[in-house]
């Protein structure tokens, strides 16, 4: 913004310049002499001083922004960008009661007992059984596939030479299976047991104590929540931008309308 106010007060004064240069051309002969038309050629008297350059034009008023004023700290040919830093923000946790405490009844059943009392469940016999016949089983191994050659692929180190593959004829050893067989050790018979009176021993239950209610305490019940608290407002503020490409017009000096500037320095505007 400070470089368009630059441009501007340098091209009224040059403006001015040129226009005093112009009418100070007019009215002196060859020889530059600024007297009286009506004087000899080539008169000694100095040149008349040049017309005072207008006095620069104010600069126009900032564009408003959200960040204030320009940065006073702000050198020429330096740019700054109004930038917003957003506002910053904290998460806070807290717990919130969803359920009070309470209390319940619960029943409590009664407690029962057992004993044990014996029970005849069937008197003396006798009885006839059979002897089942005796078995074992014997193992015997029967070969299932004879032994055999095959030819098989098989690694082989190159030697530097194109191959297509190595194979090799390998003996394949016969094959065996473990099969069983059952054979009868010993014939079946019947014999005669006598059988006694049987008796088993039951169970008798009996209340130990009888049914009663008991309060239970339930305790409240919490969850975690969470919400979001603005610990920094966001603010607009100046940042200075040293990618920005900032223009340097030249500057003419109205002091000096004989275009002799250098070695000047222009005067900044205030």
């Amino acid at each position: 913004m400070r470089s368009t106010f630059f441009k501007i007060a340098r091209s009224g004064a040059a403006l001015a310049l040129a226009l005093s240069f112009s009418a100070a051309v007019t009215a002196c002969d060859s020889c530059n002499s600024c007297a009286s038309p009506c004087a000899p050629k080539c008169a000694p008297p100095p040149c008349a001083p040049p017309p005072c350059a207008p006095v620069c034009p104010e600069p126009a008023c900032p564009p408003q922004s959200g960040c204030g004023a320009f940065p006073a700290e702000a050198k020429p040919g330096e740019a700054w960008c109004c930038v917003f830093i957003p506002p910053e923000y904290k998460t806070e946790t807290y717990q919130v009661c969803c359920r009070p405490e309470s209390c319940t009844e619960e029943c409590v059943p009664a407690v029962m007992g057992t004993r044990p009392i014996q029970v005849c469940t069937s008197p003396c016999s006798q009885r006839c059984e059979t002897i089942p016949a005796e078995y074992a089983t014997q193992e015997e191994c029967i070969e299932v596939c004879p032994a055999r050659t095959e030819w098989q692929k098989v690694e082989c180190p190159s030697g530097g030479e194109q191959r297509e593959g190595c194979y090799a004829l390998v003996t394949i050893p016969p094959t065996f299976e473990k099969r069983t067989k059952t054979i009868c050790t010993k014939e079946a018979s019947t014999r005669t047991i006598d059988i006694p009176a049987c008796y088993e021993t039951q169970q008798e239950t009996y209340e130990v104590t009888p049914a009663y209610k008991k309060s239970i305490p339930i305790p409240a019940e919490y969850k975690t929540e969470s919400k979001q608290t603005c610990v920094r407002e966001g603010q607009w503020v100046w940042k200075q931008n040293t990618t920005c490409a900032v223009p340097m017009p030249a500057c003419p000096n109205p002091a000096n309308p004989c275009g002799a500037n250098t070695g000047l320095t222009p005067a900044m505007p205030k």
